[in-house]
């Protein structure tokens, strides 16, 4: 099929949200933090840190991006909740903090976000 082939890079600074190019909805994970940024282009692969110089290794880099949270918030992101409240999360939160409340039976509680 016509675009298929198309590099989830390419689209943009934020992945679409509906149709095919979905994958967020599906791939979210706490491995990066918030509003995690790919700061080059593989073009400039000679400047990059000697794991990432090939294609292969530098599409790890791409995916990290596109399965981490993030909005266009500087700051942070904003997070539905299962019982439908919205809360502002800073992108300074803890990783142990984030991966904790990615976790669906871990007893954690959303109070440790509160400052």
């Amino acid at each position: 099929d016509q675009g298929w082939a198309e590099s989830l890079h390419s689209w943009g600074w934020w992945g679409a949200c509906g149709g095919r190019k979905s994958i967020g909805h599906v791939t979210l994970a706490s491995e990066a933090p918030l509003n995690y940024r790919v700061e080059y282009s593989y073009s400039d692969a000679a400047d990059l840190p000697a794991p990432f110089r090939s294609a292969a290794e530098f599409q790890s880099i791409v995916n990290r991006r596109l399965s981490s949270f993030g909005s266009g918030h500087s700051a942070g992101a904003n997070f539905a909740y299962a019982d439908a409240s919205v809360r502002y999360v800073s992108n300074g939160i803890v990783a142990d903090i984030l991966r904790a409340m990615c976790t669906r039976n871990g007893s954690e509680s959303a109070t440790a976000l509160d400052p």
